[in-house]
C-alpha cells in the first residue's frame, strides 16, 4: 500500500505490502504418500493499508494438499485493493515410510524380508539345553523412500529364559531395547541396522518350556507405522 511522506519538496512512496502466514504445509515438511494433510495460511493487510482482495492458494486453506511421491511447491499471493501482493512459497516433500524388521537365528534363513506384519512369516525358533543359549539376530530396514530412523522394542525374559539384548557394535542395549527407546541412526533408503538377541536357557524351566518373545521396528518419522518380528525359544532337555 504507497504511503505519502514529505521531505521538503521531495515526496517519498512507501509500500507496505500485505503479510502472509503459511502454516501448511511447512516449508522443508515431509509428509507420507496418501497422507491426509490440509492447507493452514491467512493473509493480513497492514495497518493503514487499501484492504485485502484476495488470499489465494495452491489449495483452498483447509483443503487437502497435493500428498502425492515427489517434490511439491504450495503457494499463497495476498493481494490488496491497491495492486500490491506479497507470494509466499513453500517446498515440501511425500515419501514412503516402511520399517521392514527381518529375524534370523544364527547363521540359518531371514525370515520377514519384504513382509510386513505376518508373524506367521516372521518367527523363527530355536532350542537349547539347561544352561545353554540361543542367538537370534534382528534387523531393521528402511524399505520407504526417504531417511529415516527406528526405534526398536523388544518384550523382556523371564526366570526361566532370560534374554540379552546388544547393538551390531555390541553395546549392551536390554534396558532400551525393552523400554522401547533404543533408536537407530538415520538410515537410507534400503539401508539396514541389526540387533543380537541371546536367549539363555535357565535350569528352573521344564524340559519342552518354551518363551515367545517380540521385537517391533517403528518409524521415527511416522510412528503409526511398524513392522514386528517373533522368536520362540524352547528348552530341549
Amino acid at each position: 500500500t504507497p504511503k505519502a511522506a514529505t521531505s521538503g519538496t521531495v515526496t517519498v512512496e512507501v509500500v507496505t505490502p500485505p503479510t502472509v502466514d503459511l502454516v501448511v504445509p511447512a516449508d522443508g515438511a515431509l509428509y507420507t504418500e496418501g497422507q491426509q494433510v490440509t492447507a493452514d495460511y491467512s493473509c493480513a493487510s497492514p495497518l493503514g493499508g487499501s484492504g485485502l482482495v484476495a488470499c489465494l492458494g495452491d489449495r483452498p486453506d483447509g483443503e487437502p494438499i497435493d500428498t502425492s511421491l515427489g517434490v511439491h511447491e504450495f503457494t499463497v499471493v495476498a493481494t490488496e485493493r491497491s495492486d500490491d501482493a506479497t507470494a509466499v512459497t513453500h517446498t515440501y516433500r511425500v515419501g514412503t515410510i516402511r520399517p521392514d524388521a527381518r529375524i534370523q537365528r544364527g547363521t540359518g534363513p531371514r525370515r520377514g524380508n519384504g513382509v510386513y506384519n505376518d508373524l506367521a512369516a516372521q518367527t523363527v525358533t530355536g532350542a537349547a539345553p539347561a544352561g545353554g543359549q540361543v542367538t537370534y539376530f534382528v534387523s531393521i530396514q528402511n524399505d520407504g523412500t526417504v531417511l529415516d530412523s527406528f526405534t526398536l522394542r523388544g518384550q523382556p525374559g523371564t526366570s526361566r529364559f532370560t534374554i540379552a539384548y546388544r547393538s551390531a557394535d555390541n553395546r549392551p542395549i536390554t534396558g532400551q531395547v525393552v523400554a522401547g527407546t533404543y533408536t537407530t541412526d538415520p538410515i537410507s533408503p534400503g539401508g539396514l541396522d541389526w540387533i543380537r538377541a541371546t536367549v539363555r536357557v535357565r535350569s528352573a524351566g521344564p524340559i519342552g518350556g518354551r518363551l515367545a518373545r517380540t521385537v517391533t521396528g517403528r518409524s521415527v518419522t511416522t510412528p503409526s507405522l511398524f513392522d514386528t518380528v517373533r522368536f520362540t525359544t524352547s528348552r530341549s532337555r
